[in-house]
């Protein structure tokens, strides 16, 4: 494991630790004061896992449209909302993946340009995800996973769009998959929020 760094303390075998800054590859929590010192123990915290189970379709060509994760779920940390917003309520940094299905319903041929991104408090983060589905039997998975820097009070939402350049503009969307033998079902669109702790033990 390469080496990190521990502001606060010059010994962490016998002084309180402070932050740890580096060295795992994704960011942390502010670690937890030990009096007694000792190692640091660092694990991940689920904060939030939704997925949708239904069909999300656009209605018209260049009209994004706000993606759903299922039913509301309340936290103490993040919050999901039924129209699939997340809000947070706690200031940190969050690990963020986000599955969404393209795929397409109606005639055969032709093609829709179908287009996703992520927005924080409305404005953009991240690339968009973008794919071509030829015809309907074709769908895609697109995987967005970012560290998020969030504030309280900040809302994450999902939009979805077919563009106009695709010769079946206007159509497609997310679709969710039922499995014959009784498996889990494949989503439309799923979300997981989890952040990095690291505690002095």
């Amino acid at each position: 494991m390469p080496d990190y760094k521990v502001l606060g303390g010059t010994d962490p075998a016998t002084n309180p630790l402070g932050i740890l800054t580096e060295g795992i590859g994704f960011p942390l929590r502010v670690v937890d004061e030990s009096t007694a010192g000792g190692n640091v123990t660092i694990t991940t915290e689920d904060l939030l896992l939704g997925d949708s189970e239904v069909d999300q379709e656009v209605v018209a060509a260049d009209t994004p449209f706000q993606v759903e994760f299922g039913a509301a779920q309340p936290g103490a940390v993040v919050s999901l909302d039924v129209a699939g917003a997340v809000t947070f309520h706690e200031a940190d940094e969050f690990t963020v993946r986000i599955l969404l299905i393209f795929g397409r319903v109606g005639g055969g041929g032709g093609n829709s340009l179908l287009f996703g991104r992520v927005l924080l408090n409305g404005t953009q983060i991240g690339a968009s995800l973008g794919t071509i589905v030829d015809d309907t039997q074709d769908v895609q998975s697109e995987i967005f996973a970012d560290s998020v820097s969030a504030e309280i009070n900040d809302i994450l939402t999902v939009e979805v769009y077919s563009d106009e350049a695709g010769t079946f503009n206007g159509t497609g969307g997310l679709l969710h998959l039922d499995s014959s033998l009784g498996w889990n079902p494949s989503p439309s669109a799923e979300i997981h929020i989890v952040r990095a702790v690291a505690v002095a033990t």
